[in-house]
């Protein structure tokens, strides 16, 4: 199931950046990111945002597009897990990572993801913040409750083991997220971030799942687009989708 065995160099690379009401932490999504050392695009999706996100976003690609092919997309959609799917469908590299714009997870650890699929460690990573101590301020102890909660229980219904089901960074070969789409249709339209279908996908897949551990800091620009009780109960009703669908 590993597509890149096969490849006689080492993977490109896109990274998909979706954002909302990130204007400030635009420019660290790029200069903050380490050296790939292979060919490597930068896919913005903006949405909705009441800030100059989508203003500063093109400045960012005429100022830095000498040295990343910078990929700029106003989704039609809303949400993250709609950003998502927009940046996949227009991402040409073998390896595709997500990174969350807020900046709560390094940009500097995107490589740990990279190298993960590249060296055939693993076919999906899964960005997992709670291998570390977190700051209250980044994450409430209610919010990590929950995290373990919805990792526990879509490691039951899945018989897979994880340990954050909701971190935003996760990475896949592009064929294989390629294969996955079909079964986006038996979770209906819940997700709203798109984690629970990438792992969804990747269990059906039968791809080798491995937690990636990363840092996550408070946000220091801008506020959560998150909505927990809405969220929430779909998050819940996409896992009561993947226990009729398994």
């Amino acid at each position: 199931m590993n597509p890149l065995k096969s490849m006689d160099k080492k993977p490109s690379c896109s990274i998909i950046i979706p954002a909302r009401n990130e204007a400030e932490n635009i420019e660290s999504c790029i200069t903050r990111l380490p050296n790939f050392d292979v060919p490597t695009e930068l896919i913005f999706v903006e949405g909705g945002s009441a800030d100059n996100t989508w203003e500063t976003i093109l400045k960012i690609q005429e100022k830095y597009g000498d040295q990343f092919p910078i990929k700029c997309f106003r989704q039609d959609g809303y949400g993250k897990a709609d950003a998502v799917r927009m940046g996949f469908s227009k991402s040409v590299g073998d390896i595709v990572i997500i990174l969350d714009s807020d900046l709560t997870v390094p940009p500097e650890e995107m490589l740990l993801f990279y190298e993960s699929i590249a060296n055939g460690e693993c076919e999906f990573a899964n960005g997992c913040r709670l291998s570390y101590k977190i700051d209250p301020k980044a994450m409430p102890r209610i919010n990590q409750l929950a995290n373990h909660f919805f990792a526990k229980l879509l490691s039951l219904l899945l018989n897979i083991k994880i340990n954050d089901s909701l971190c935003g960074t996760k990475a896949i070969a592009r064929s294989n997220y390629l294969k996955m789409i079909e079964f986006n249709y038996l979770l209906g339209d819940n997700d709203p971030f798109g984690d629970f279908e990438l792992i969804f996908g990747s269990s059906k897949l039968g791809l080798k799942i491995k937690d990636i551990p990363v840092h996550y800091y408070p946000r220091s620009y801008g506020k959560s687009n998150i909505n927990h009780l809405k969220d929430g109960i779909k998050l819940l009703k996409v896992c009561w989708h993947i226990f009729l669908k398994r």
